[in-house]
């Protein structure tokens, strides 16, 4: 006669993160709290870290001078998975504060809230991938990603690596993101004060304000509004589509200087008084599109749209 089969094997258990702040096993809810000083470091040569494990959790990391660091760049970094999580990278320039070599979610899933702050010129970020509010492939809870006095972050992953969903939120004051393989694709508010982004593409597709460096082709999707809160400098001569606006661009009094390898999609944009826009290449006002205000334009203009003075 035939053997009897063998009962199916139960599913494997996902494997327990290696830390845990602010959450563990029970019903009841947690709080941590870890600050790291005078060169503290936590090393992780496996297995996630989880801030704000459950919904009534709640975690935080301080790094006024030391570092967090993972063995593997898959290993997961939740600061704030389903409760309230967050962490600060340095506090200014007193502050050497580094977190290197996983992938991070912040407000990874849905009723969650997590921070991440980077702030200091020797403050630092470096992952694999980068998500605010929400995780690898899916928006979830409310993130929100501060870089400010020098802080940097640096993601280098493919595809789209770096993201702000649109329950995520972006501010970058004198600091920047690098994403060295990969669109950083923000979807939620921004704002962006004297803040560099370096990517191989920057596209916006929510309503934000911007200064500073757009260092790779930019697309600003339809119906979002940017707004210049100073100078600001976007796009790229290396491609023909090195800026691209398909929504609304207010200059007001700042100076917008366009890059692209052809005409810049300018598109629909308003110029306040004393408000420039420059480009080298020109630029393109398109059908249906409306360039106005009293300010100036030191660029050849392709109109097939709408130019009003005043």
């Amino acid at each position: 006669p035939a053997a009897p089969l063998a009962p199916p094997a139960d599913p494997p258990f996902p494997a327990a993160p290696a830390l845990t702040v602010g959450g563990g096993t029970g019903f009841a809810a947690r709080f941590a709290d870890i600050d790291l000083q005078t060169n503290s470091t936590i090393t992780v040569p496996s297995g996630d870290v989880i801030i704000g494990d459950k919904a009534n959790d709640s975690g935080v990391i301080d790094i006024a001078w030391g570092s967090i660091n993972f063995g593997s760049p898959s290993a997961k970094l939740s600061i704030g998975k389903s409760g309230f999580g967050q962490v600060y990278a340095g506090f200014g320039g007193l502050s050497s504060a580094h977190i290197t070599g996983s992938t991070i979610f912040v407000g990874e899933l849905t009723g969650s809230e997590g921070v991440l702050g980077i702030s200091g010129s020797d403050a630092t970020v470096q992952a694999q991938a980068l998500a605010i509010g929400g995780g690898a492939s899916t928006w979830g809870g409310s993130g929100a990603l501060h870089i400010t006095s020098g802080g940097a972050v640096t993601v280098s992953g493919g595809d789209d690596p770096f993201r702000v969903w649109l329950t995520g939120s972006l501010e970058v004051t004198d600091g920047s993101i690098t994403s060295t393989n990969g669109r950083a694709t923000i979807d939620g508010p921004y704002t962006i004060t004297n803040g560099t982004i370096n990517a191989p593409d920057i596209w916006f597709g929510e309503d934000g304000s911007a200064s500073g460096l757009l260092n790779g082709p930019v697309f600003i999707i339809q119906e979002s509004v940017m707004t210049l809160n100073g100078d600001l400098s976007a796009g790229s001569t290396a491609v023909n589509t090195g800026f691209s606006n398909q929504g609304t661009v207010l200059v007001q009094q700042h100076t917008l200087t366009l890059f692209d390898k052809n005409e810049a999609a300018l598109n629909t944009c308003v110029i306040g008084p004393g408000g420039k826009v420059i480009a080298e290449n020109g630029v393109l006002i398109g059908t249906g599109k409306t360039l106005s205000g009293a300010g100036t334009v030191d660029a050849d203009v392709l109109n097939s749209g709408a130019i009003l003075s005043g």
